[in-house]
């Protein structure tokens, strides 16, 4: 009795491995692509489809596969859409089907049923950027798991392939998640640092990069388009900007801008008695100016000083900024008399960035401040996906803004650029500053179609990676309703900057 209850069990089992090899035989659970430089994995979509995101260095000609089954000895071939037969693939042999934008394979392997995938093929003529985690995909689900604060971080490898076919391979010292709302997004933006300063993709060099998700904005533009603006006005100490295809531990990531970090270095603003400030509108910060400023302190590092000497750097620049805050709201201080203080040519430039493109954050998220030779300073540029039409929908591109209708003027608060604009000769200086510089502003348009055709192959992936509706859906404010698409989205974007330059265009017409 008790030896039939064992063949029983036997039987049982011995049956359900069969029906579990018959069912699991010959499915593939791992498919990557490879060339002698990197290799990519595939994507798998909800719908059960499958895509190859391939950078523009791979030649599509002469790939090499890397394939892992739950069971060995599994025949793969591969047909086109019509079911023509086109090769057996075999990881000692180099590949052609990659050469079809789609194509289906069959996997089958002893008395196992036969599986099919539907595999696309997209690839983006962008410079593409390959990050290897130490610790694999266990230490970057551990990056994508940290909170706002981003304590966690990896040292790791990069591979970087600019548009010039040059390569640059470095060690990297950490890499981590960056951003606080923009990090709870499903897209998410990257850090990484050197132990030295580097170049990437042929931007100037800098020991920290940043690596922007643009997953606020539909047209992946609105960063790049005023980055580059301020770089072209001369705003000093403007970052470079580099669109590129992201890949992390072999994974297709998006399209991605890479920038190099607004930091107080040699690299970027070189300080050594100064402040480096940033008004951020945050529940936690360092310092609140009296007309309702929110400030935190980027340099010195409180954060690596004893709690006495933070205190007492705090308190020096509380001092500082409430003494140039009562300098710019006294009536009696004339503008020339302002400007042994702060910079006005500074903020002039920057008044214009962030007029032309009505920014939701203007003077009250991501807006840098430094003081050199004891002059304040406003810039560099930086955060600028929430502009024009994007998240602050309602703002009319035919009027003032930060005078008339900014974020801050909805809020009954003031801001410094309200102050200025009482002081005698500003708004000449302002008037006068568009005037000599309408024809920078215009080539946003052409730069903007440009930009366009550059990244339109990177984007169409990118969306193919990250569901556009459910980007949409994401937001915290609405955006308009026929924003549906990438193509969409730029159309919309393209006609606020056309608007914005033709109100301004025909406030100036009469003027001499």
């Amino acid at each position: 009795m008790k030896r039939n209850k064992i063949i029983f069990v036997l039987l049982i089992v011995i049956f359900f491995i069969v029906l579990f090899y018959y069912y699991w035989g010959s499915t593939i659970i791992e498919f990557d692509v490879c060339d002698d430089n990197v290799h990519v994995s595939w994507y798998k979509n909800e719908d059960g489809e499958y895509y190859f995101f391939l950078p523009k260095e791979m030649s599509r000609e002469s790939l090499s596969v890397e394939l892992k089954f739950i069971f060995s000895s599994v025949s793969v071939d591969s047909y086109q859409e019509n079911r023509s037969f086109i090769e057996k693939i075999s990881m000692e042999d180099k590949c052609s089907s990659f050469q079809y934008d789609t194509f289906l394979v069959q996997a089958k392997s002893f008395f196992s049923r036969k599986r099919e995938y539907i595999i696309h093929v997209m690839q983006s003529d962008l410079p593409s950027v390959f990050l290897d985690i130490d610790g694999g995909d266990s230490s970057f689900q551990k990056i994508l798991s940290d909170d706002i604060w981003h304590r966690v971080s990896y040292p790791g490898n990069i591979t970087a392939f600019g548009s010039d076919s040059s390569v640059f391979t470095n060690p990297v010292k950490k890499i981590r998640g960056r951003g606080n709302s923009t990090w709870l997004r499903e897209k998410k933006p990257f850090q990484i640092s050197f132990s030295k300063e580097v170049s990437l993709l042929g931007m100037k060099k800098s020991k920290k990069w940043v690596l922007l998700a643009n997953h606020w904005d539909g047209s992946l533009s609105r960063n790049y388009l005023w980055l580059t603006l301020a770089n072209k006005m001369g705003i000093d100490y403007s970052v470079d900007c580099v669109p590129s295809d992201l890949y992390i531990n072999h994974h297709y990531m998006g399209s991605y801008l890479i920038t190099n970090k607004v930091e107080a270095s040699p690299s970027s603003i070189p300080l050594e008695d100064g402040y480096l400030f940033e008004i951020m509108n945050q529940s936690i910060h360092d310092l609140e100016l009296e007309h309702g400023y929110q400030i935190n302190i980027h340099y010195p590092n409180i954060k690596k000083m004893s709690l006495s000497r933070a205190n007492q750097v705090k308190q020096d620049a509380l001092e500082y900024l409430n003494h140039i805050e009562s300098l710019l709201y006294d009536t009696h201080v004339s503008l020339n008399e302002l400007d042994d203080f702060i910079d006005i040519d500074s903020f002039i430039k920057y008044y214009w960035i962030q007029e032309l493109s009505e920014n939701y954050d203007v003077s009250r998220g991501s807006n840098f401040l430094y003081v050199q030779d004891n002059r304040l300073h406003i810039g560099p540029v930086w955060d600028m996906d929430n502009t024009l039409n994007r998240s602050y929908y309602y703002a009319n591109t035919r009027e003032h803004y930060i005078l008339n209708n900014s974020r801050l003027a909805s809020r009954s608060l003031e801001n410094w650029f309200q102050v200025l604009f009482q002081k005698e000769g500003f708004a000449d200086l302002i008037d006068d500053y568009y005037k000599n510089h309408v024809e920078l502003f215009h080539q946003l348009v052409s730069s903007f179609d440009d930009y366009q055709t550059l990244i339109s192959q990177s984007a169409t992936m990118n969306y193919v990676r990250w569901s556009y509706d459910k980007m949409r859906k994401e937001q915290i404010r609405p955006w308009l309703e026929n924003d549906v698409s990438f193509h969409t989205s730029c159309i919309l974007l393209r006609e606020s900057l056309l608007n914005r330059l033709d109100y301004y265009d025909k406030q100036y017409a009469n003027d001499s």
